[in-house]
Formats: structure tokens, C-alpha cells, sequence
């Protein structure tokens, strides 16, 4: 099973370096935690659910051009998890400045 899990894992990566954002959200439990920091902002985000999550990426993603998430690294890990090494790069809308 596990190699099945690196396989839809990648594919949903492969999605995400085209741009498609939406990719893999049928894969989410409806009650997952997402919690980053954002360096720029200084704060912790901490977001439940679904919709909530929803509604950050949209807020999140309106500030940049070609979001990209790529993968770099699948490996099995144990309980059926995915580990997954790589990098995001985008272009600031305003500043037109490339992030990676």
C-alpha cells in the first residue's frame, strides 16, 4: 500500500508544478489541520477543515503568478505516510518578483 501512497502522492505533486492547486483535494480528510509559518507576516497559521483551508489558499495564492509546489523527494514512511523533500516557487504579482 505504501508504494500506491508515494504513486498518488506524486501524481498529485505533478498537478501542483503545473498550477492546478486544486489537485489531491479529494484526498484530504475534512478535518485537517494545516499549520505553517509566514515569515513575511511573522505569525503562526493554524487552519481547520476543509473550507477554512479553502479560503487561506485562495487569500494565499492571490498574491502571487505561477505558484508552483514541487516535489523533489517521495519516500514511504511508516503508518502508510508519504515524506515528500522539495521546494515552492512563484512570481509576486506586484513586485513581479520571483520567490523559489
Amino acid at each position: 500500500m505504501s508504494e500506491e501512497n508515494v504513486e498518488t502522492v506524486r501524481a498529485v505533486y505533478a498537478e501542483w508544478k503545473l498550477g492546478k492547486m486544486t489537485a489531491g483535494l479529494n484526498l484530504f480528510d475534512p478535518e485537517i489541520i494545516f499549520e505553517s509559518f509566514m515569515p513575511d507576516a511573522h505569525e503562526k497559521i493554524l487552519v481547520k477543515g476543509s473550507q477554512e483551508i479553502e479560503q487561506f489558499m485562495r487569500e494565499f495564492l492571490a498574491q502571487w503568478r505561477d505558484f508552483r509546489i514541487l516535489g523533489e523527494e517521495f519516500k514511504e514512511a511508516d503508518g502508510g505516510k508519504v515524506f515528500v523533500g522539495g521546494r515552492q516557487g512563484a512570481t509576486g504579482r506586484r513586485g513581479r518578483l520571483p520567490v523559489m
